[in-house]
């Protein structure tokens, strides 16, 4: 299922985030999101998961409006559509994503070869994207990340 935000703005108080954006994310494909911090990357996720509203414009997914569901709707849709992996929940805080990745198959017995192979994040998921047929959205300064995304949206 793909998403696409059309014509969203987006403003806490006095300070507008996004203004006007268009943007299609499509299935089968890792999309980055880059920009300086505060540019709206973090603002786009969420409007995509239903967890904010836009002051302005829709939000799509699939080919459905959600941004005007109720608290409800947007749950269930969450619930079977929407999966969010945030940037800091239980991960060590000096190291990169993928040396946390390395940590934790290193945990489990993975020799540290193959653990420095099968933690390549953007492969990974630029991979997942591709064979399951899903929207992969994500929120990087990292340039290997961008670099390897299949699409690219500077914010």
């Amino acid at each position: 299922m793909g998403a696409e935000l059309r014509g969203v703005d987006k403003a806490y108080g006095a300070r507008t985030v996004l203004r006007g954006l268009d943007a299609a994310f499509a299935p089968g494909r890792l999309t980055a999101l880059s920009g300086r911090s505060g540019s709206g990357k973090s603002t786009v996720l969420r409007l995509l998961a239903g967890l904010e509203r836009p002051d302005a414009g829709a939000v799509l997914l699939g080919d459905e409006r959600i941004d005007d569901r109720d608290r409800s709707a947007l749950a269930a849709l969450r619930r079977e559509h929407v999966a969010i992996v945030a940037q800091d929940v239980g991960l060590v805080g000096f190291l990169g994503a993928q040396e946390n990745v390395e940590l934790a198959l290193a945990q489990r017995g993975v020799p540290e070869r193959d653990a420095r192979a099968r933690a390549a994040v953007a492969e990974l998921l630029a991979e997942a994207a591709a064979r399951h047929g899903v929207t992969i959205v994500c929120a990087t300064h990292d340039p290997l990340v961008v670099a390897r995304a299949d699409d690219r949206i500077a914010l």
